[in-house]
């Protein structure tokens, strides 16, 4: 019987409180990559699901500057926007480090060598672009090594996105401490 009650109360609660106020907590976050086998053009996403879609990714170079062509954000880049918004979806500028070729290493170098153009860099594509934030992709992330920078980047970012632009990140539980 209490496993009913529990039931009840839920449904209760659920057809009682207004949906307007489940709607302003749910988030749901997709990665789109021009890469696939077929890959998804822009124009095909399933919209219906997603609050905010994330164009994986902006590769960071050690000197701070970024590979805008590889992940096809000079070309797809605009399609996903304008689709995305069309939508009422945002559309987030996703900033990672090319791992599966060696380069582990790209994010911390240029950080360490160049953290206020690696920043003006990002800010100049999210506002060029029309991206409605950033998302950040450290892999791979080990917090003795990366978590100084990663506070330091993160810090710098949400200065100069300011209050109306979005930073997000894939982040691991057990790395809280850096968020």
């Amino acid at each position: 019987m209490k496993r009913v009650k529990g039931l009840w109360l839920f449904i209760w609660v659920f057809v009682l409180i207004p949906h307007g106020a489940f709607a302003q907590q749910q988030w749901s976050q997709g990665y789109w990559t021009p890469w696939g086998n077929p890959g998804i053009p822009a124009d095909a996403i399933e919209w219906g699901g997603l609050t905010h879609v994330v164009h994986a990714w902006a590769l960071v170079r050690p000197d701070g500057s970024l590979d805008l062509d590889t992940q096809l954000i000079s070309s797809q880049g605009p399609v996903l926007i304008a689709n995305a918004h069309a939508h009422g979806v945002k559309a987030l500028l996703g900033i990672g480090q090319p791992y599966w070729m060696g380069q582990t290493t790209n994010l911390q170098s240029a950080i360490s060598t160049n953290r206020a153009g690696l920043v003006n860099n990002i800010i100049n594509v999210v506002n060029s672009y029309g991206f409605d934030g950033v998302d950040l992709d450290w892999e791979p992330f080990s917090p003795s090594t990366n978590g100084g920078a990663l506070q330091a980047f993160a810090a710098d970012l949400r200065a100069r996105l300011g209050t109306t632009k979005t930073l997000s990140a894939a982040a691991i539980v057990s790395d809280y401490t850096y968020w």
